[in-house]
């Protein structure tokens, strides 16, 4: 891979989560009244990650249906520092960067792109997991509901619509952050896990998803 070939591929990639972010001084509204249902509860915590436990997204990349590129991301918090491994096809890496959304996904996709056998779709794959992550204060301030959650005005605005995965709890939902009419991301939430247990976004001929495994140490039961 040329230099110019580098430069342009981390360019893509460190924009992979630039998602309209608002504006200086735009307005957001939290919690709207509209839908069928009363409000739900709060999303805990978003992007709180629990120290020692293993998040695991299992990645795939599809193009006109067909699965093209696979992997798997696991992050690990120690402290104020987050390791990250991957494998993307055949490659693989390993990097720590502080506990700061925008730092691990700028160190992950750094580390990705030295790695000439990790191509576009792949660097795109290993940001899915952050797309959410412009959004976390949005996140954690709204209230759960069917319908509209939270809204940010924009021209055009960007808002997030759920709606519960099953009328018999109300931990789980699904949603879809739209800019417009176009839809950015759709992701599904486990109210007590911090990060998405899904997401899925498209680019042009690619459907890119994530799915989260998390893994805690066993309860040990002092007797």
């Amino acid at each position: 891979m040329t230099k110019v070939g580098l430069a342009r591929l981390l360019i893509v990639g460190l924009l992979v989560i630039g998602l309209a972010l608002p504006a200086a001084g735009s307005s957001v509204s939290l919690s709207l009244s509209f839908g069928r249902s009363p409000a739900g509860p709060r999303w805990h915590a978003p992007f709180s990650l629990e120290r020692d436990v293993t998040y695991t997204y299992y990645l795939s990349a599809y193009r006109w249906g067909w699965e093209s590129v696979s992997g798997e991301l696991s992050m690990v918090r120690s402290g104020s520092t987050v390791r990250m491994s991957y494998k993307i096809g055949g490659a693989s890496g390993t990097v720590t960067a502080p506990y700061d959304p925008q730092a691990m996904v700028g160190a992950l996709l750094l580390d990705a792109l030295t790695n000439t056998s990790i191509d576009y779709a792949g660097v795109q794959l290993l940001a899915t997991p952050f797309k959410f992550t412009p959004w976390l204060e949005q996140f954690g301030e709204a209230v759960l509901r069917d319908g509209r959650v939270w809204e940010v005005s924009g021209n055009p605005p960007i808002r997030f619509d759920a709606q519960p995965k099953s009328w018999r709890n109300d931990y789980e939902w699904t949603g879809q952050i739209r800019q417009g009419s176009r839809t950015i991301l759709t992701l599904e939430i486990d109210v007590d896990e911090p990060l998405p247990v899904y997401l899925e976004t498209r680019d042009g001929e690619y459907r890119f998803t994530a799915e989260l495994r998390v893994q805690r140490a066993p309860v040990r039961i002092l007797r």
